[in-house]
């Protein structure tokens, strides 16, 4: 269940990135000229994202952040972890995906200087009765020994994580965006 809780976070993270990196600059090059103000629904990774790459993309466009939660990023360390995965999506339809999104946090953590960012190796225990000894295996010595099947999946070159607040915090503090939380949205209005 938490490997399938994992994926569900990666395919929820990848697709907030196909939005920011694929669909907004089709969005803002369509318009005669940027917006004047946007208003984001959402503090999460994704409207942060959203809201960090607009603020790069149309710098004079005015941000309004809008959270229903009393904090910002209220939910950011939830079953995913910040866990970041560049090759398990090879072979699929989101394969360039996974790379770019890979790629672009370890550039985004580095160039903002996030402190939880770490390059980590990844190994899957499944429970189990079997006694294994850390040196016949690849099972790190703070394991008690006992488990069934033990495999790599990603030696720490394509496999990462960074603390989900953190990052999303930073987004949003770069994107200068005005974040209004305990906000409720009733309706949308356009000019």
């Amino acid at each position: 269940h938490a490997f399938t809780s994992v994926l569900r976070m990666l395919s929820a993270l990848l697709f907030s990135i196909l939005i920011v990196l694929l669909l907004l600059p089709i969005c803002l090059e369509a318009m005669s000229a940027p917006p004047s103000h946007l208003v984001i629904v959402g503090a999460g990774i994704q409207g942060a994202s959203v809201a960090y790459f607009i603020s790069k993309m149309a710098p004079s466009t005015k941000l309004t952040v809008l959270e229903s939660n009393p904090t910002a990023s209220p939910h950011a360390s939830s079953k995913g972890g910040g866990f970041l995965a560049r090759s398990w999506g090879d072979g699929s339809v989101t394969q360039s995906l996974h790379h770019t999104s890979f790629d672009l946090h370890a550039s985004l953590a580095k160039e903002w200087g996030l402190t939880s960012y770490r390059a980590i190796p990844v190994l899957s225990v499944q429970p189990g009765a079997k006694q294994f000894k850390p040196s016949q295996t690849q099972m790190p010595n703070w394991l008690d020994g006992q488990g069934g099947r033990v495999s790599s999946m990603g030696d720490g070159s394509d496999t990462a994580q960074v603390h989900p607040k953190e990052f999303t915090s930073e987004a949003l503090r770069r994107s200068k965006a005005d974040v209004r939380t305990s906000a409720t949205v009733a309706g949308v209005e356009a000019d």
